[in-house]
């Protein structure tokens, strides 16, 4: 069986497939998240505002606007270049680390608002990360909060460390050739299962790719986002899959709570994985 084989870099930064540009986005209290540049110019720092009726609650659809500035003017649609097929990217996750939702907003008629919806699962505070990247100059993930009914329950984020998460009918086991510290590269492996064990060869596209990995520390600050690298589709009706290749460098020490986004059957799930990176 053909086995197609994708390579994931987590180093200090996004990595994108050619050429390889590198962020780890992370939360220093001022709205935008930390920025590494690498092969391209630095970017004015973005700021991001939520705006929403009523607090969020867990089982029902909630509806935010998000308005992009830089230096107090509207960041438009037409100064965000297309990563992985869209301009802007927004990582949601609750306070607890379980609950992950990745959304494309929609630009409204006023510039730099965008509007958004999803349904949590909880109903304490989230985080989002707006990952863009400014034409011409370096990603960056720009931090807001979206308040909740109710504060987390203590402890808040549950740090059990598994190298095996399920969703969906779907199981990702994670295979690590030495141990992980932060700052030391380490290659790993994810085997995409079916609930009877069965490797899954049929992974559908997804925002260009046949799999995304975002990482979020237990600080509830820090993003690492990862793109896969290799050859990627070229059409909608290419598959892959079972097994997914990746090189892991963590910036830092804690635990970090890993969801590998595949699609099949044209559904996206989310694999929940924790990891304790030493």
């Amino acid at each position: 069986m053909k086995k197609p084989i994708l390579a994931l870099l987590l180093t200090t930064a996004l990595i994108l497939s050619t050429p390889v540009l590198a962020h780890e986005g992370e939360d220093h209290g001022t709205g935008a998240a930390h920025e590494h540049s690498h092969d391209a110019k630095s970017s004015k720092p973005i700021a991001a505002e939520i705006s929403a009726t009523s607090p969020l609650k867990a089982g029902e659809s909630y509806n935010f606007t998000i308005k992009l500035t830089s230096e107090g003017a509207p960041v438009s649609e037409a100064q965000l270049q297309e990563v992985h097929t869209r301009k802007v990217h927004l990582l949601v996750v609750d306070e607890s680390l379980t609950d992950y939702n990745h959304l494309h907003p929609q630009a409204l008629g006023e510039a730099g608002t965008y509007s958004a919806s999803f349904t949590p699962k909880k109903s304490t505070t989230y985080k989002v990360f707006a990952d863009v990247t400014p034409v011409g100059a370096s990603q960056q993930f720009v931090v807001a909060m979206i308040t909740g009914e109710k504060p987390c329950d203590t402890p808040c984020i549950d740090k059990t460390a598994s190298t095996t998460g399920a969703a969906d009918g779907l199981k990702a086991d994670l295979f690590f050739k030495s141990a992980l510290k932060a700052g030391a590269p380490v290659m790993a492996m994810a085997r995409i299962t079916d609930d009877s064990g069965k490797p899954v060869t049929d992974l559908e596209p997804v925002m260009g790719a046949f799999a995304h990995i975002v990482g979020f520390y237990d600080d509830f600050a820090t993003v690492a986002h990862i793109h896969p690298m290799g050859k990627e589709p070229t059409a909608d009706t290419e598959r892959s899959g079972p097994d997914l290749s990746f090189h892991l460098e963590p910036a830092k020490a804690g635990y970090l709570k890993l969801f590998v986004q595949v699609r099949r059957s044209g559904k996206d799930i989310f694999i929940p994985v924790g990891i304790e990176v030493k």
